[in-house]
């Protein structure tokens, strides 16, 4: 089955069609109104298309039984919208496609405030988790490491001032590829499932 392509309306993403709509009905009454386990069945079921937020199934429900349609209220085009109970569904369906994206993106592209966005993924249990740099290793690196280990085993030993003679310092490391700052670089992910321990290589300095 191919995948789903949102369309663009109202100068907003629509997040899923009516099709999609109909079946995250379907799955969702066929787990007994459990999200978490709506969304599975429906990844299982559905593996080719954008697989919702959990909260896009209970989210759905309510909207049906309120107001008789499954999609949302049309908002106008080419000015800021006011935050929506059914804005939630669309910021969320941003960070569910790209964990790597940041709120003022988000912001930007839906027309609210930064601050509303912070708030809907804090409330829907989502978490920045920071990645950790890892260096890029190449044959033969893990013995030359152990070699400088025993290196400097072996030199602490024969002389106890060698290691006092070393300044050690926490100044920037200028390398090949430049600096990162990867203090402003976030990987969103469930509290609850714990870190994600994301990782990214640096260059090799060869």
């Amino acid at each position: 089955m191919a995948a789903v392509t949102p369309r663009r309306r109202g100068g907003s993403q629509q997040s899923f069609t009516n099709a999609e709509y109909t079946d995250i009905l379907f799955v969702y009454g066929f787990c007994d109104g459990d999200s978490a386990k709506a969304r599975a069945e429906y990844i299982r079921r559905f593996p080719n298309r954008r697989p919702p937020n959990v909260r896009v199934f209970s989210n759905t429900y309510r909207r049906m039984h309120e107001t008789g349609t499954v999609q949302r209220r049309q908002h106008d085009a080419g000015r800021p919208r006011l935050y929506a109970p059914e804005d939630e569904e669309e910021i969320l369906s941003h960070f569910s496609e790209d964990p790597t994206i940041s709120t003022n993106i988000v912001a930007n592209r839906l027309g609210i405030s930064q601050w509303k966005v912070w708030f809907t993924v804090h409330s829907n249990g989502l978490y920045p988790y920071h990645f950790t740099p890892v260096h890029v290793l190449h044959e033969g690196d893990p013995i030359r490491r152990v070699d400088f280990c025993r290196f400097m085993l072996h030199r602490d030993a024969e002389d106890p001032y060698f290691l006092k003679r070393i300044l050690w310092t926490d100044e920037s490391k200028f390398d090949q590829d430049g600096i990162t700052n990867y203090h402003n670089i976030h990987y969103w992910a469930p509290k609850v499932d714990g870190n994600p321990n994301k990782k990214k290589e640096t260059g090799s300095q060869r």
